[in-house]
């Protein structure tokens, strides 16, 4: 259950809701080569998604990943996008203008890389923003204050977990999935199984290797 070719790419945080059940979809722009098989399955399932599009990348290539011996994979264009917001299943959020980790940050790039990106999608998609996937999963004090002031509403970190509450919105947790994982574990992931695992830190080894997924 795992397209790590969909991106939009580290974005892809999928919501699924199927027979009551939740399931997050990490990673999030879209790669083109796997947009037409992925929202094939989604539509025929009417399971609502999310992507978060790194703005400043609509129709380039995974240029985070440069350097780290990943391949080349070339990103949804803007007419793409559009065509999967006419379906209906899917909304957007941010995931910056480049994808830059937010730890290494100044409050003022902080803010462009928030502000405009939520701007630039905005225009594209004549609609507001109100979701944000930080870069890299990495969120402080200061970045949630910053998404907050920007006008985002929701925002998305790689922290584990099936929990949330509307109290801690703006860093939400989710979970992943590798293309290992078989039938069981996926739904003991889904079913939260997982949870104390990783809060005890018994899965960090699983964690580093999926989240060199779905960054």
């Amino acid at each position: 259950m795992q397209y790590e070719d969909g991106h939009f790419y580290h974005c892809f945080y999928t919501l699924l809701k199927a027979k009551a059940q939740m399931l997050h979809w990490a990673k999030g722009t879209i790669y083109r080569a796997l947009a037409l098989l992925l929202f094939s399955i989604l539509d025929r399932f009417n399971v609502p998604s999310t992507i978060f599009v790194p703005s400043g990348l609509i129709g380039k290539h995974n240029l985070w990943d440069s350097g780290k011996n990943n391949l080349k994979r070339n990103l949804m264009n803007a007419r793409q996008l559009l065509e999967l917001k006419q379906e209906g299943l899917v909304t957007f959020g941010s995931h910056s203008i480049d994808h830059q980790s937010f730890r290494n940050l100044s409050i003022n790039e902080m803010r462009k890389q928030a502000t405009v990106s939520k701007e630039t999608l905005e225009e594209l998609f004549n609609h507001s923003i109100k979701m944000f996937s930080y870069p890299y999963g990495y969120f402080s004090n200061l970045s949630t204050n910053v998404i907050s002031d920007a006008g985002y509403e929701i925002g998305v970190t790689t922290r584990w977990g099936t929990m949330n509450s509307k109290k801690h919105i703006l860093r939400l947790k989710r979970i992943s999935f590798l293309e290992s994982d078989d039938y069981d574990i996926i739904r003991a992931k889904i079913e939260g199984k997982h949870d104390l695992y990783y809060f005890r830190g018994v899965g960090s080894k699983l964690r580093s290797i999926a989240d060199r997924h779905y960054m």
